[in-house]
């Protein structure tokens, strides 16, 4: 390792501009460390696809093929701040444009250093993933590594020791969900011959797709689901032949259940669901960006005693995260069951929801059981009467019953429902009784990104209106108001509620009806304005709700305001970062 001290005669050049600093400044840094001058080492302008799309990475510093080093250069050193937030998403979103860049450097990996020479100041990160095992974040090196020292370390995470990578918890969510697209691709040709025209094939590719992830990773065989959807030995051979390109028990775990879920929610977000029933509803199926999944779990700050529950769980990112913040202070397999809970109206985002918490915590999840209960007719003529022994046989009067006792059991993973969040009372055909499974006034917990545009009503106004009175004058039940009087009934005395609502919530004259309620029922925390845009396609602003409800709330108490500045080159983790500061000072 070089200190940037040796580099004061480069660091005192003056720059017109990037060009210059780049041959003034940067390539004889890079000459000094020791970096070969090869095209197939030094890669400039290297095409990467990123959330945002595709961008260039100003120089990529390979060894044996591998990318080791990326490097985001700015002639000024005011601009450092943007030049380390792009290498960064570079370095952990690394997935090369070009198919002959993937075949040439083979199993994708995120990229473990950054480099960001601005001006003066030379800077190296190593790339590592934070206690909760999930983010990633940035540690800065005393001074810079020389090409030599990359290699040591490249050799050693490259070869084979016996144990898991150096950079195991690097591994690139790029290379799966390269593998995922594979699986569904073969999936989709193979269903949409049989379903040809039918609206909801994307949604039954990852349906299956989760079957078949969910029986390798519990050790189950995969034959049946393969029979059961009727796949032919071609179709089969295709996919074994992706999910045996690892040992599954070596990759299992946030890596991989991350790569899942961003696959999921980048490729099959704000679809049209063949529950909708119309074309032109959307469910809302938008990704919660992670700083601002991580912003509220810290805010909400839960403990191993709370009682948590995600009522519009969507792909479940406030389960992993809230799950992953726990693993080290509880006996996680017995937490799962008894202090986590969600539930979604959309089967798809359930059975998302299951898939990427079994890959996060393999083996660690209790089936929760639910029972369904019904009588059903044996032997009974039309126009009989019911008797005392149809009902209780044991009491043995009349004759043997002629009504049978039907009692189904359901299983599901972890605690994650298929069911309308905003009740727990069974309506639709397709749901359970959950009043005594997600009781009113029993969570210490609500967090949740409640749908915006999707209409929840399926024409059921009128039992909503039953369970929401503040709703039964209205002409028109709006989704906000009702989840936020939802997450009021579920809050016991003292909970906390944190949820993302439409911006000015709290300042609409058509919602006096419910400010009121909401000042009435809880003392409001704060509000935290977001950027514009962070939903795809949802034009409106959205900001976070966060109260806690109490009997006696005072209007006397300040609550604490921001907003998260709006611009391009906005760094939302850092904004972020700021004013989690900022309400922990005013708190």
């Amino acid at each position: 390792m070089i200190s940037p001290k040796k580099f004061q005669d480069l660091k005192k050049m003056k720059c017109h501009n990037e060009t210059e600093y780049w041959e003034n400044v940067v390539t004889p840094v890079l000459n000094r460390l020791g970096v070969p001058k090869g095209p197939h080492i030094r890669r400039r302008e290297f095409p990467i696809t990123t959330h945002w799309g595709d961008r260039n990475a100003d120089w990529l510093i390979f060894v044996e093929n591998r990318p080791m080093l990326v490097i985001e250069a700015k002639k000024s050193e005011k601009d450092f701040e943007k030049a380390r937030a792009d290498a960064k998403i570079f370095a952990v979103n690394f997935n090369p444009k070009k198919i002959e860049d993937r075949e040439t450097i083979g199993e994708i990996r995120a990229i473990p250093y950054i480099f960001t020479p601005c001006g003066s100041r030379l800077t190296m990160f190593k790339l590592t993933i934070l206690e909760d095992g999930i983010t990633p974040d940035l540690e800065p090196l005393e001074g810079l590594l020389t090409y030599a020292e990359f290699k040591q370390i490249a050799e050693k995470s490259i070869k084979p020791t016996g144990t898991k990578p150096l950079e195991r918890n690097l591994l690139s969510t790029s290379q799966f969900r390269i593998n995922f697209e594979e699986i569904c691709e073969v999936i989709e040709e193979r269903i949409s011959k049989t379903k040809a025209g039918s609206a909801n094939i994307k949604d039954s590719v990852v349906l299956i797709l989760n079957e078949i992830l969910l029986a390798s990773f519990q050790k189950q065989n995969r034959d049946p689901i393969y029979k059961k959807h009727k796949f032919t030995k071609k179709v089969v051979q295709q996919i074994e032949i992706v999910l045996n390109r690892y040992d599954l028990s070596q990759i299992e775990g946030p890596d991989l259940a991350y790569a899942y879920r961003d696959f999921v929610t980048r490729n099959f977000t704000g679809t049209t669901p063949w529950w909708a029933g119309k074309e032109e509803k959307e469910v809302g199926r938008y990704l919660t960006p992670a700083p601002v999944i991580k912003f509220m779990v810290e805010i909400c700050n839960p403990a191993p005693k709370d009682k948590v529950i995600d009522f519009a769980c969507g792909s479940g990112g406030f389960l992993g995260a809230i799950a992953s913040r726990m693993i080290s202070r509880v006996d996680i397999a017995k937490y799962l069951p008894e202090k986590l809970f969600a539930c979604d109206v959309d089967l798809f985002s359930v059975s998302t929801a299951q898939t990427f918490m079994e890959l996060l915590l393999p083996g660690k999840q209790t089936l929760a059981q639910i029972f369904d209960e019904s009588f059903y007719v044996t032997s009974l003529k039309k126009g009989a009467q019911i008797s005392l022994d149809d009902v209780y046989p044991e009491v043995g009067i009349t004759g043997p019953p002629r009504l049978g006792f039907r009692k189904t059991k359901r299983e599901g993973i972890l605690n994650i429902f298929h069911h309308n969040g905003l009740f727990s009372e069974k309506i639709h055909s397709w749901e359970y009784d959950l009043s005594s499974i997600i009781p009113e006034q029993s969570f210490d917990l609500i967090i949740s990104n409640p749908p915006g545009g999707t209409n929840y009503n399926f024409g059921y106004e009128n039992e909503l209106k039953k369970l929401f009175p503040l709703e039964r004058s209205r002409k028109k039940i709006q989704n906000a108001p009702l989840f936020i009087q939802r997450a009021i009934q579920l809050a016991k005395n003292g909970g906390r509620i944190c949820l993302i609502v439409p911006d000015g919530i709290l300042a609409n004259k058509q919602l006096q009806y419910l400010q009121k309620y909401i000042f009435d029922t809880c003392q409001v925390k704060g509000v935290i304005s977001l950027p514009r845009g962070i939903f795809p396609n949802v034009p409106s602003k959205m900001s976070i709700l966060y109260m806690k409800k109490t009997k006696k709330p005072s209007l006397k108490k300040p609550i604490f305001m921001a907003s998260v500045e709006e611009g391009e080159e906005t760094d939302l983790e850092s904004e972020l970062k700021k004013i989690l500061k900022s309400y922990n000072r005013f708190k």
